[in-house]
Parts: C-alpha cells; sequence; structure tokens
C-alpha cells in the first residue's frame, strides 16, 4: 500500500493513521507494528518517506510507504513515477534526474534568500 499526504506540515498522529489504514483495509482490529523513517531521522512526525508495517487479523503484515510532503514541496514519488514511464530511454530518465536535481536545489537556494 503506499500512502501520499501533501501540502502538510506534519505526520497525522499515528493512532489516526491506524485507524485510517483499519478502514481502508476492512482489518477493524489491525495494528501499525513498525514505523521508521527511510532518512533514519528520529522525527516521526516530520515531513518525509516512512516505511509502516501493519499487522492484519490473519498476522499477515501489509508492508506500507507513506510520504508526508511539506508545504510548497514536490512528492519523491512524483519522481519514481515519471521515471518508470520513461525507463526504456536512458537518456531521457537521466534528463529527468537532473531536472528534479536542479529544480530541487533552486528551491533550496529561494528559501535560503528568504531566511
Amino acid at each position: 500500500m503506499e500512502i501520499t499526504i501533501t501540502h502538510c506540515r506534519y505526520a497525522p498522529k499515528w493512532e489516526s493513521l491506524q485507524q485510517v489504514i483499519r478502514e481502508t483495509t476492512n482489518e477493524p482490529r489491525g495494528q501499525l507494528v513498525r514505523i521508521s523513517r527511510d532518512d533514519n531521522g528520529c522525527s516521526y512526525r516530520a515531513p518525509g518517506v516512512y516505511s509502516l508495517e501493519f499487522r492484519q487479523n490473519n498476522n499477515t503484515v501489509l508492508p506500507i510507504r507513506l510520504e508526508i510532503v511539506a508545504v510548497g514541496k514536490k512528492p519523491v514519488s512524483d519522481l519514481d513515477r515519471r521515471i518508470e514511464f520513461v525507463k526504456d530511454d536512458p537518456a531521457l530518465a537521466e534528463a529527468v534526474r537532473i531536472g528534479y536535481k536542479n529544480m530541487a536545489e533552486a528551491q533550496r537556494e529561494a528559501e535560503a534568500e528568504t531566511e
């Protein structure tokens, strides 16, 4: 399962997210059993990409990729999808990667200027 939440300042409380997952999977007693940041960060409410595990009623584990996207940022999954779309053309895929890298650098520079 993949969940992307855009234009936010914080991740939802984990109990709230667990309830949403319970309702969407029809697993009323399911539980989030693992939450980890893909960048090994220590802030568990900050924007970023998280790997979650949700234990279902039959004791199987559903892996979940959660992306919390800060206000004004683009989801990482957008880049992944665009690269997947052009993966058969390595030059085009590299151009997409470079374009996103340049865009991210320009955004960081603009943020630094406003501080």
